[in-house]
């Protein structure tokens, strides 16, 4: 029987000998000799990619204090030239950012009190689309499951322990770096978003990178390529309501009222009755623009 190969022996990582001192000295590094220590991990590591169809409801919210919510446009990212630097993405080259859950969204947007909009975006039907969640394979390690592959985490888990263990550190250490790039940079997150630049290079049909959320403990946050975003996703839903901040990111919400159809044109057609019941009208099918 022939020798199936570890997962270090296919993507040899960077060997200890010179992972350890890179990162030893990475924060001593200008920034360019910063963006080049990602370069050469995000070349040498495998990344782990998931492919997603139909049935998850991805959420993205927006303060109304100074914004019109009569198209769907208004729900979107933000022009190329109006696009300021993000977690995911550098100036002037916006990323679609989704929520896991409404109130990750809310939390995202630093909602404290007043009236937001609330879109729910979905894969389309007979549609795939791939996501990569950063540090997956370290939270497989850690804690026996992933974020997103939750209980198939284990068998993960076991292709790290069947690789040789200096191999097996120095993979573990690639990921978890590259997690704490992504999660822990802060405005006007050069790293952060040269990372996920260079990880959309390297991985072409990667749309989604998945990471952890900064404001909502326990949440994940999404940053969708959006070049083709139409090709894959749809508007499922729309809703705007008054939503107040209790604690540790979790809301009341009141003075509900919920879109019942989107024209062609992207003109929201709202509902006039208002609720105070914390439900939506789903769209079936799933809002996408005319070829």
């Amino acid at each position: 029987m022939p020798h199936l190969k570890t997962i270090t022996e296919t993507f040899m990582p960077v060997s200890l000998s010179r992972l350890v001192p890179l990162l030893t000295d990475f924060q001593k590094m200008c920034l360019k000799d910063k963006q080049e220590v990602i370069d050469e991990l995000v070349a040498s590591h495998a990344l782990l990619s998931l492919d997603f169809q139909k049935g998850w409801r991805f959420r993205r919210a927006r303060k109304i204090d100074n914004i019109s919510v009569d198209h769907v446009d208004d729900l979107l990212w933000p022009p190329n030239a109006l696009a300021s630097a993000g977690r995911a993405n550098a100036k002037g080259q916006p990323v679609m950012y989704l929520a896991d859950r409404w109130e990750t969204a809310l939390r995202e947007i630093r909602q404290e009190a007043g009236e937001v909009v609330l879109a729910e975006f979905s894969i389309q039907p007979e549609k795939i689309c791939r996501f990569l969640p950063i540090g997956e394979m370290l939270f497989c390690n850690r804690t026996g499951s992933g974020r997103l592959m939750r209980e198939h985490g284990a068998q993960l888990n076991d292709f790290i322990n069947a690789c040789k263990t200096e191999e097996a550190q120095a993979y573990l250490i690639t990921d978890s770096f590259l997690h704490e790039v992504l999660t822990d940079d802060e405005a006007p997150y050069d790293l952060s978003s040269y990372l996920c630049n260079a990880i959309f290079k390297k991985y072409s049909d990667i749309t989604v990178i998945a990471y952890p959320s900064a404001q909502q403990i326990g949440a994940l946050n999404f940053a969708v390529r959006t070049e083709s975003f139409w090709s894959s996703w749809g508007v499922i839903s729309v809703s705007k309501f008054y939503a107040e901040h209790l604690a540790q990111g979790f809301y009341s919400t009141k003075q509900h009222f919920n879109v019942s159809g989107i024209y062609s044109s992207g003109k929201l057609e709202w509902e006039g009755k208002q609720s105070d019941l914390r439900m939506t009208s789903l769209l079936n099918p799933v809002w996408t623009p005319l070829e």
